[in-house]
């Protein structure tokens, strides 16, 4: 993060990218937070007047999203928040990995979906949102749709992996572009942004696009966009939703104590918004 600082930096700017350390990543969300907040609670100090830029990679974007919603009276100081590569709604390798939180390692906090948290935030700082498309659904570490909540300015680069949204030419143009105008991205007041109101408000896990081949049709949705259905070999049961072009609006799988979920909002969806 110190590199992509360097390519950000302009005159009279001060970088500060803490080094975490790879081994404390393993561990305990906890401390993470409190090294990241203690640093950031000194410079906004000493420099009480300065307008703040915030950049987060991958864990980096989660830990400063859980900052910046326990200190809501630091937003008005906030030019800008970025976030590169971050499971917003959680990453799904990480609830595979830990599906009942019991284990008391970092991927219960991976987990954890926060696009509650982001959106509230996202109304009051002008959020961008990068996110790499490495196979066609994910950036090999976690699935695109995860990156997405209401309320941010979103892009996607093609063919990048997850650590390398962080230094993708394409993220340093994107960025800079970004700084020269931060705006608030207002969702339209429309079926689509209601429907995925309630659908992020579920929490339930994101899936990759890939596995939309294997899905068949439920029924059509508004506007030419589709609801589809496919249960895995192992009896996960995802929902996909696509526009006209076949593209992913919305994908998702439940496990399977949560099976019966995924049936409710079938029907939900169904009710409230077929033509």
């Amino acid at each position: 993060m110190w590199a992509l600082g360097q390519k950000l930096r302009s005159d009279h700017t001060l970088i500060c990218a803490p080094d975490l350390g790879w081994w404390r990543t393993w561990g305990k969300f906890t401390e993470l937070y409190q090294r990241v907040r203690a640093q950031a609670l000194e410079l906004l100090e000493a420099y009480p007047h300065a307008p703040v830029k915030i950049v987060g990679h991958s864990l980096g974007g989660l830990i400063w999203l859980e900052i910046l919603a326990d200190h809501p009276q630091w937003w008005s100081r906030m030019h800008s928040l970025v976030l590169l590569a971050v499971p917003v709604g959680g990453a799904d390798l990480a609830r595979t990995f830990d599906p009942w939180g019991s284990l008391p390692l970092i991927a219960r906090d991976l987990a954890k979906s926060r696009r509650s948290i982001a959106t509230s935030i996202a109304r009051h700082i002008p959020t961008l949102v990068i996110a790499g498309d490495w196979d066609g659904g994910s950036d090999g570490t976690i699935v695109v749709g995860t990156t997405r909540f209401l309320g941010a300015n979103w892009h996607c680069i093609q063919g990048a992996h997850h650590a390398q949204v962080r230094w993708h030419p394409q993220t340093v143009a994107l960025i800079k572009t970004f700084w020269q105008n931060p705006t608030i991205a207002e969702p339209k007041p429309n079926w689509q942004t209601h429907m995925l109101e309630y659908l992020y408000s579920l929490s339930l896990t994101d899936a990759h696009a890939r596995d939309l081949r294997w899905a068949q049709r439920v029924c059509h949705l508004k506007d030419n966009h589709t609801l589809w259905q496919w249960t895995s070999p192992l009896w996960i049961k995802h929902i996909f939703i696509t526009d006209p072009y076949m593209a992913v609006v919305y994908g998702a799988f439940a496990g399977w104590l949560d099976r019966g979920k995924l049936d409710q909002v079938i029907a939900h969806l169904k009710a409230n918004y077929s033509p």
